[in-house]
């Protein structure tokens, strides 16, 4: 994992109150997988192509796409309540260091 990865992922533990290791791990509990395919995200839109960002956060690369296409599909009314909030956060912390 870089450096930028490291960032992220210590951003999102932040934003979502859990661990660095679990955002990291392999579990798939709600939201936990939400959380690694922010992060894929955030790397992308940083320049990083789908199968190195994929790579940096431990995912298959179609795992990042499907993520990022579900995450394009959020809304409140729906099971994502939890992820938006967290999402919402990450992005706060976000812009505030740009």
């Amino acid at each position: 994992m870089n450096a930028v990865t490291a960032h992220l992922v210590e951003l999102m533990s932040e934003a979502s109150g859990f661990d660095e290791q679990d955002i990291m791990g392999k579990g798939r509990q709600r939201p936990l997988p939400a959380c690694r395919w922010m992060i894929g995200a955030v790397l992308v839109k940083r320049g990083y192509s789908s199968a190195i960002a994929a790579r940096e956060i431990g995912l298959d690369h179609a795992t990042l796409l499907y993520g990022r296409k579900a995450l394009r599909g959020m809304t409140r009314r729906g099971r994502w309540g939890i992820e938006i909030d967290i999402m919402e956060k990450f992005n706060t912390l976000l812009d505030r260091e740009a």
